[in-house]
């Protein structure tokens, strides 16, 4: 069987890419051209180029691919042109999923952000049925994945099989592979198909 995954050079990504290994899925990734695949070394995986932008992409990457494991988002707290986080995670998702319909993926998983779960009226933490309104989304990011998660009926069509909305912030573009020795690292090892089956 064979998987795609997207944001596969970043530190979330990379795990997901090891479990997937680990439990004996055929794993393609696909990454920009110029991606730092340093999180990738030494992995038996095929490397495929593409973007989220770009349709025909998608499409060549998926191709052969029976699951696709979303994890690619346009994460920082500011851009100068705030329409960068809405072209790649709002448009882009629309694109993949459309894409994984397209070519008959059976399974889909895609990795949102805590920041998309809802605040309750009182105060407290909110859970996945606590209700949430683009009004409570402070800042581009947040409001783009709330956006492509709003695509949810429509791409629920499309075979998604999980929203995970990750609850860590592992700081960007981090490039360390991760480390079965490190506490924060252990559930990445310890259970290689948890929350991916």
């Amino acid at each position: 069987m064979k998987a795609l995954i997207t944001g596969a050079t970043g530190f979330v990504g990379a795990a997901v890419v090891r479990a997937l290994l680990q439990s004996g899925v055929e794993v393609r990734v696909i990454a920009r051209p110029g991606s730092d695949p340093t999180n990738l070394r030494s992995l038996n995986i095929d490397t495929v180029h593409g973007d989220l932008r770009d349709k025909q992409s998608l499409h060549q990457a998926l191709a052969g691919c029976r699951h696709l494991y979303h994890i690619a988002a346009h994460y920082a707290l500011w851009a100068k042109d705030p329409s960068i986080f809405y072209d790649i995670n709002v448009i882009g998702t629309r694109n993949l999923l459309e894409a994984a319909r397209d070519v008959g993926v059976e399974r889909t998983v895609y990795c949102s952000t805590i920041g998309a779960i809802g605040l309750p009226p009182g105060g407290g933490l909110g859970t996945e049925e606590t209700p949430v309104s683009l009004e409570q989304m402070a800042g581009h990011y947040k409001r783009s994945k709330y956006l492509a998660e709003a695509g949810g009926p429509q791409a629920d069509e499309g075979g998604i099989a999980r929203r995970h909305r990750q609850s860590q912030c592992p700081g960007g573009r981090a490039r360390r592979e991760t480390d079965p020795d490190r506490p924060d690292h252990r559930g990445f090892h310890e259970r290689p198909d948890a929350g991916l089956h």
